[in-house]
């Protein structure tokens, strides 16, 4: 429990930077949530300790810039279909299954994943099933076809920077 109380400064103090909530009520609210979301990842396991959380603060760090040149790039790329004057042939509609490609079929993992799919434009996640003991995201996407060839290595380098995020990977 200490080192949740101890890692909830830092994490505060991020969400005061984040949300513009610099005086003592936007810490102290940061610092509560950051408590009791710690406490949780504790609870689901999470191997959440202090000697590993700068470490996991740089890939989360480095998750945020991949989503924020995911969602430009694709927001570029929405914007070209939109503005095609044959936008019938510019877009093929569609529902791909995609796995989430962890073993553990952790739910934070596929939650995760999960946000960074459907936050991009051009993309959604619709539902989330377990087959065969895979849990697989059905996708729907602006454009099939050109999201087939690389949702997969997409999704394998979301998992890798995820897991490091949670202390899951060397």
């Amino acid at each position: 429990m200490s080192t949740v109380l101890l890692l909830a400064f830092p994490v505060s103090v991020f969400f005061m930077a984040v949300s513009g909530q610099t005086d003592w009520q936007g810490f102290v609210f940061g610092y509560v949530i950051s408590a009791i979301t710690l406490r949780i990842g504790q609870a689901q396991n999470l191997n959440i300790k202090l000697r590993q959380a700068p470490r996991q603060v740089l890939f989360l760090l480095l998750y945020s810039l991949q989503l924020a040149w995911d969602i430009f790039y694709s927001s570029v790329q929405v914007v070209r279909i939109v503005f095609t004057p044959d936008i019938d042939k510019a877009i093929d509609p569609g529902v791909l299954k995609i796995t989430t490609q962890d073993p553990t079929n952790n739910e934070i993992v596929t939650a995760i994943s999960s946000h960074g799919i459907t936050i991009t434009p051009g993309q959604l996640v619709l539902d989330i099933t377990e087959e065969n003991g895979e849990t697989v995201m059905h996708v729907h996407n602006l454009n099939v076809e050109a999201s087939r060839p690389t949702i997969e290595q997409d999704q394998e380098r979301r998992l890798q920077i995820i897991k490091r995020i949670l202390g899951y990977d060397g």
